[in-house]
């Protein structure tokens, strides 16, 4: 690189009148075109004060690279053409004289980026999102300034009632409501208090009366004068094993009642129930439930009233 102050040049070419000389000076407000015979033209500049002194420009073709010779130096003008690929090297390039203008799109990639080099001020505000947080790196503990909302897995909510809002939860139809005294059903537990099964009582329809093990535990049936007929029972799958009483109370008047079972009731050696006869008598009897559709009577103890 050749750096000179040059004010003004003077080119001659064969000295015709059509190729008259030419001066071309640099503040000129009027633009000059130089105009070459052929492409092996030789440009000499004319000695003169703050001028090109013995100046020439050789090997000119408009395509290839070009000589200038000075009395003191000689430099050559490449063409993007005569530089070959790969062929400038970062010692060639003079320190911070690349902008971002100079780089392609997309043409920095991870490997140009020295780890721990981008910092808080190089990540655009809101452009970290979910999916770029790896699962289980947030420590909500640590990591996160100020409140976070229940429904995000917070504990920002004042109140129950505030997260179960935020969460979109009811008691009743989504959590149970809670209750120290509640009992689980997967634990042994101590009752401190009599638990009393849901007792039936009612009288029997003559004809087609039912006892529903599945609702009830315990069952008080006032019997009508003449023959009850006692219908297949109302039980379940899940019922099996559930025990309690039945207490039979004959009519506090008239005839006496007698029982007839239903094949799902099973009695000691299939002989059926043996009831009292006299009015207001209470006999009771035990129950378990074996299986679905089949309870197990045992022999009534007589003559309570």
């Amino acid at each position: 690189m050749i750096n000179r102050k040059i004010d003004a040049f003077l080119f001659d070419f064969d000295g015709t009148a059509a190729n008259a000389s030419t001066t071309m000076v640099i503040n000129s407000t009027a633009n000059k075109t130089i105009t070459y015979p052929d492409a092996t033209t030789t440009i000499v500049g004319r000695d003169t004060a703050d001028q090109l002194t013995n100046k020439t420009i050789t090997s000119f073709t408009g395509v290839n690279s070009s000589t200038i010779t000075t009395p003191n130096a000689t430099g050559t003008l490449a063409l993007t053409s005569d530089i070959a690929a790969d062929a400038i090297t970062g010692a060639k390039i003079a320190d911070d004289t690349i902008n971002s203008e100079h780089y392609a799109s997309e043409s920095i990639d991870t490997e140009h980026i020295a780890d721990l080099n981008v910092t808080t001020a190089k990540i655009a505000a809101d452009a970290i999102t979910g999916a770029k947080i790896a699962a289980t790196t947030i420590d909500v503990t640590t990591k996160i300034t100020g409140a976070v909302p229940v429904a995000n897995g917070g504990s920002a909510s004042t109140s129950a009632s505030a997260a179960r809002t935020a969460l979109g939860v009811a008691v009743g139809s989504d959590v149970q409501a809670f209750d120290s005294d509640n009992a689980v059903t997967d634990a042994q537990q101590t009752f401190s208090k009599a638990q009393i099964g849901s007792t039936y009582t009612a009288a029997l329809a003559t004809t087609s009366g039912v006892l529903d093990f599945d609702t009830y535990q315990n069952f008080i049936i006032t019997l009508a004068n003449g023959s009850n007929t006692v219908a297949a029972p109302t039980t379940e799958a899940s019922q099996v094993g559930q025990t309690g009483y039945i207490i039979w109370i004959q009519p506090s008047s008239g005839t006496a009642a007698s029982l007839s079972l239903h094949g799902d009731y099973e009695t000691p050696a299939a002989g059926g129930l043996t009831i009292s006869t006299a009015n207001n008598d209470y006999d009771i009897c035990g129950y378990v439930v074996k299986a679905d559709n089949s309870v197990l009577l045992g022999t009534p103890l007589l003559n309570f009233g």
